[in-house]
């Protein structure tokens, strides 16, 4: 049940613009494919941040870690809709960015910080059109 805003574009290599971004919701890593390009779509957002900063999307992605396997996931691009089911979760080194990379068949890739509060590890929820 999370509803954000997806900030298109971001550079995820300046941490000035992409902090910007995440005050405003979520944001698609730029270079990644967009929905229906057929590759890896990269969406990344917060899981904590900061107690005293007043941004709405700080916490956005906080329950990420409870998503399963065969849960749905939507996202409205262009006035379309697009559905994809999770089907892999797995945590990566900070440092592992080849989560990033193009896909040969169409991918929702979501990125955050875990566990919450922390950033040592990052959870990798991978989902496939339905």
């Amino acid at each position: 049940d999370i509803s954000a805003p997806v900030i298109p574009d971001v550079d995820g290599n300046d941490k000035d613009a992409y902090f910007k971004a995440l005050e405003g919701g979520v944001a698609h890593y730029k270079g990644s494919a967009k929905p229906g390009q057929g590759s890896n779509i990269f969406i990344f957002g917060h899981s904590s941040y900061y107690w005293f900063k007043p941004w709405d999307y700080k916490k956005i992605f906080e329950n990420l870690p409870d998503i399963q396997e065969g849960d749905e996931i939507d996202i409205r691009y262009n006035n379309k809709d697009y559905k994809y089911k999770v089907t892999e979760t797995k945590e990566v080194d900070p440092t592992d960015v080849s989560v990033l990379n193009p896909t040969s068949t169409e991918q929702l890739t979501l990125m955050t910080c875990v566990p919450v509060g922390t950033d040592e590890r990052r959870l990798i929820v991978i989902a496939k059109p339905e």
